[in-house]
This record gives structure tokens, sequence and C-alpha cells, in this order.
């Protein structure tokens, strides 16, 4: 219960970063997080080149615009206002938890 509760506040924040254009922070900054070693395509990642296709080819849009890339991020309460300070930057699609996120959170 508690996951979900982060991700969908992850996933708000990320909106609300999107629409205050805060993507376009410097991508140079990213690297990967956690003293895990990473696999042969998880070292490939980088903030230019994430996973750039369709995530459902079956259901493919006409219209659709990836939102993958490096962003800015803040976990806080649900319901909590806009934070004034981002805790850093994460790499999405990948969640906090994942090296690949930059991040490293559980």
């Amino acid at each position: 219960m508690r996951t979900n509760a982060i991700t969908t506040i992850i996933i708000i924040i990320l909106t609300l970063c999107a629409w205050l254009g805060a993507a376009s922070s410097a991508r140079a900054a990213w690297h990967p997080a956690g003293p895990n070693p990473l696999s042969k395509w998880g070292a490939a990642v980088r903030p230019s080149h994430v996973w750039t296709h369709y995530p459902r080819p079956q259901m493919r849009r006409k219209k659709w615009t990836s939102l993958n890339g490096l962003w800015q991020y803040a976990i806080t309460k649900r319901h909590a206002p806009q934070p004034r300070h981002w805790q850093g930057r994460i790499l999405v699609p990948f969640v906090a938890q994942s090296a690949l996120s930059g991040v490293d959170k559980t």
C-alpha cells in the first residue's frame, strides 16, 4: 500500500514538472545509483537514450509523446503542496527504487 502511495506521489510530481518545464534540467548530472553492478543493457542507458518505443505496440496510438528522460523529483506525503525544493533528478521510466533511476531510494 505504501509503495502505491509513493508511486502515485511521484507520478503527480512528475506531471507538475512537465507543466512547469522542469524537464529541461542538465542531463549530464545523471548517473546510476547504488553499489550493485549493472547488466550490459543497464550500463548502456543514458538520459538521451532511454526506452523510446511505445510501451504497448499492440495498442499503438496515433498521437503519442514519450515522457521518458531526466526529471526533477521530490517524494512527499500524499496531498502535500508542490515542494519548494526538489530532492534531485530521476530518470523516467525507472522507479525511484531502481539504480537506473539515479535515485535508488526505498
